[in-house]
């Protein structure tokens, strides 16, 4: 199962460890390549935005939020 082209990852992003593994090992289980990361700002330091094919981050999180992210994101 392709994420729109060769290379590219799922991102899970949340500062609860226990939902951050939960998700990462439910996609793992179905073949996809996933990262996970604790925030925002670790994910944005990673420089895997450019192999993100798909990002499922929390909503509330301390320092920058997943909304703040999305904004981040699109510019």
């Amino acid at each position: 199962m392709a994420i729109q082209g060769p290379g590219k990852v799922v991102v899970v992003i949340d500062d609860d460890e226990s939902v951050r593994i939960a998700l990462h090992e439910l996609l793992k289980s179905v073949d996809l390549p996933v990262r996970s990361f604790a925030t925002a700002e670790e994910f944005l330091k990673s420089g895997q935005l450019q192999q993100t094919g798909c990002l499922i981050a929390d909503i509330r999180m301390p320092g920058m939020s997943g909304l703040e992210l999305l904004d981040t994101v699109k510019r």
